[in-house]
């Protein structure tokens, strides 16, 4: 394996995207110990190296649109970054400026659209927020916290007592033994039979419920009131019991939480409308650069009209002087030489 590869010289163009990248995996790859390789591409002005460019330019424009999915059109007019390099290259080929220039507005107005093409999908997924994603978020939040203050005033009609045991209900049967009430909360939960959720008590106004967790693989023991709250089901007798006042006790941090998330909502919705009357910042760019490129086609058109139309004039009055200059006889043989060129060229072949 070489290990010390500084620089890669591409003297000639290949047929293929792939091949340049095979070339330049050579050297850009795992093994090579120089942290930064140098790529040479050499290019005449004026040659074949133009078309050959732009051969490689359009392989790579498709290849790229199938491979990759930067923009959301189902038209393979955009380019990705490896595209324009290509046409970079092939812009250093051309010897006219205008050329060049309308070469390089080519690539800049490429850029230009893809970014306006991704403001554009950017600014189609903000408008889902703005008018589905958040107001369901916020309905659901409101509904939420709604359920929460109700909760929170029925633990505060059910209120416990350090002393006396404020009872249990467990299977229809009331315990006011704090003990016998913990024990009887975990035979509940160990008789667990299926994993639908369904009621085993009442504690404090509220129901309980057991049910299974299939993610976690485990017994769980819930709250319900306008909002459930669940909780692990403990082996342990008292940790059960404790745990249902822990809960309830913390509804006043979970009002205050749950509040929080609200107002981050609204205030993203506020970030998002404001981002959504923002125009695409390149648009006055691109619209200058759009038109000066049309400007140059334009020109660049008529220029080769022009030159074809003079190129055909020439050839026309050339074979009419020439046709006029010489004798009738050396017309027809030399229109019998070309037949016999022609004839025999064809039975060659």
């Amino acid at each position: 394996m070489q290990e010390r590869l500084i620089a890669v010289h591409h003297l000639d163009v290949g047929w293929r995207p792939a091949d340049l990248t095979q070339r330049n995996g050579r050297i850009i790859r795992q093994g090579n110990t120089n942290p930064v390789v140098q790529i040479y591409n050499y290019v005449t002005e004026g040659t074949f190296d133009a078309y050959l460019w732009q051969m490689l330019e359009n392989k790579q424009r498709f290849i790229g649109q199938i491979m990759t999915s930067k923009s959301p059109v189902r038209s393979c007019e955009d380019v990705d970054e490896q595209v324009l390099s290509y046409a970079e290259v092939k812009a250093l080929c051309a010897g006219d400026s205008r050329i060049k220039e309308k070469m390089d507005l080519e690539v800049e107005v490429a850029k230009l659209r893809m970014l306006k093409s991704e403001y554009q999908s950017t600014q189609y997924q903000l408008e889902d927020r703005l008018l589905k994603r958040y107001p369901e978020q916020i309905k659901k939040k409101e509904a939420q916290i709604a359920g929460i203050k109700a909760d929170q005033k029925t633990a505060e009609q059910y209120p416990k007592s350090e002393n006396v045991f404020c009872g249990i209900e467990v299977f229809g049967k009331e315990y006011t033994d704090k003990k016998e009430a913990a024990k009887a909360l975990l035979k509940a939960g160990m008789a667990f039979t299926n994993s639908n959720s369904e009621q085993i008590g009442a504690y404090r106004g509220f129901e309980l419920h057991r049910s299974y967790n299939i993610a976690s693989d485990e017994i769980q023991l819930e709250i319900q009131g306008q909002i459930c709250y669940t909780f692990p089901f403990f082996k342990t007798d008292w940790v059960n019991l404790s745990k249902l006042d822990t809960v309830l006790d913390k509804l006043p941090e979970v009002l205050k939480e749950e509040q929080q998330k609200l107002d981050m909502l609204y205030q993203q919705m506020g970030d998002t409308q404001k981002q959504l009357s923002q125009p695409f910042p390149q648009e006055e760019a691109l619209r200058e650069k759009t038109k000066r490129l049309e400007e140059l086609t334009a020109e660049l058109d008529m220029d080769s009209s022009t030159k074809t139309n003079s190129a055909e004039e020439i050839i026309k009055t050339g074979y009419q002087k020439q046709t006029e200059n010489t004798p009738l006889k050396q017309l027809r043989c030399s229109h019998l030489r070309q037949k016999r060129a022609e004839i025999k060229a064809g039975m060659e072949y």
